[in-house]
């Protein structure tokens, strides 16, 4: 056993002399844990080393075939020594821990220390998501330790944003990204960053798009009743875009639902409204593919069509002080009336009247040349 013991010297003359305590008889050193039991090539790393009978003891890692490594001891006691492994491109594999006292006692740990290769991210499941979203992720790569405590994935680039991880294996990492509605759109790398401090980076893995809106409207007005019209709507995050409506005052509203998706930032729809659709302005908005409705920021304004079907008389006096025109059709607005003849163009005093569905214009014709016109009537609305 190993202690202090006490040493007995038998003089000449037989008398015998005990020095109690004079001798410490030492056992020879072993090892009984070692933590970390394993380092990252080409990192430094701290090992701590528990055992007995470690006395001015040196640290050295042994494997048949290869040269020893030898630690650096920074503090021993008889139980415990701490110990650095420098970095370098040590070979990869289990190792045998020697602990060697200074009196050539030694103990050996057989393979009890692994030098593993360098992380590694090597794909990224998802690509894109949108700011405002949460967009859940799983991270494959080769010789990641630690948990979701110790792990940390980070995307890197206009902005930075940590995400938040489920699970963390050696090989994957799962996780979501709440991107915050705040965060600049642009092209992200992404770093993972393990529990030895060892990193690893996907560059241009990930791209943080801007939530989905409407940027604009190819028309800002629609006659009713006309021919369907084609709308190219510009904006971000339109991709799936399964519905376009038109939403009026008091009416019901007018959808296309097969919208020509052209990419993310730019899909086309052909929208008309019916001859009795409110004048005014009306809200076009898109149905995206999880449902949500996104609106533009201006309105379509609705405005008259005004078809002409007839006139009350086909020709007239010059000299008539008081001729009346009168114009039939529908959706009728007052307006200046103009006479035209090749290049010649008249525009007639004062505004028609409406009366029911009939424009009336009365007025002075005199001195106006004898020609054959078109009957013009400029109806007050954005379009004419």
């Amino acid at each position: 056993m190993s202690g202090p013991r006490t040493v007995e010297v038998m003089l000449a003359s037989g008398t015998v002399v005990r020095l109690q305590n004079a001798v410490t008889i030492l056992s020879s050193p072993a090892i009984t844990s070692v933590g970390p039991a394993w380092g990252r090539q080409g990192r430094s790393v701290q090992v701590t080393i528990g055992g007995s009978g470690i006395i001015e003891s040196s640290v050295v890692l042994n494997r048949t075939g290869k040269a020893n490594i030898t630690l650096s001891v920074g503090s021993s006691n008889v139980s415990c020594i701490v110990a650095n492994l420098a970095a370098g491109s040590h070979a990869l594999g289990l190792w045998c821990i020697v602990v060697r006292n200074s009196d050539g006692s030694e103990a050996v740990l057989t393979d009890s220390f692994e030098v593993v290769a360098p992380v590694t991210v090597d794909t990224l499941n998802v690509s894109s998501g949108r700011r405002g979203s949460t967009v859940p992720f799983r991270l494959i790569g080769t010789k990641i330790r630690g948990t979701t405590d110790n792990v940390t994935v980070l995307i890197e680039g206009p902005g930075s944003y940590e995400a938040q991880l489920i699970s963390v294996g050696e090989t994957m990492v799962e996780g979501a990204l709440a991107l915050p509605a705040g965060l600049p759109p642009g092209i992200y790398d992404l770093r993972l960053t393990d529990t030895d401090g060892a990193g690893a980076t996907l560059a241009g893995a990930f791209e943080v798009l801007p939530e989905p809106t409407i940027i604009s409207v190819s028309l800002e007005y629609i006659r009713r009743g006309d021919a369907p019209a084609v709308f190219l709507i510009r904006g971000w995050g339109l991709t799936g875009a399964r519905r376009v409506t038109l939403s009026g005052p008091g009416a019901a509203a007018i959808a296309n639902t097969t919208p020509t998706v052209v990419n993310d930032t730019a899909i086309e729809a052909l929208l008309s409204t019916p001859a009795d659709a409110p004048l005014g302005d009306w809200i076009l908005s898109v149905t995206l593919a999880d449902g949500t409705d996104i609106g533009a920021n201006h309105p379509v304004t609705v405005i008259r069509n005004p078809r002409a079907t007839g006139m009350n008389v086909t020709d007239a006096v010059t000299d008539d002080p008081t001729f009346e025109l009168a114009i039939e059709g529908a959706d009728l607005a007052p307006g200046i009336v103009e006479l035209r003849n090749g290049s010649t163009s008249v525009m007639l005093a004062g505004l028609p009247v409406l009366v029911g569905d009939r424009l009336v214009w009365t007025g002075d014709l005199v001195g106006l040349p004898t020609e054959t016109y078109t009957v013009w009537v400029h109806a007050e609305d954005p379009l004419d």
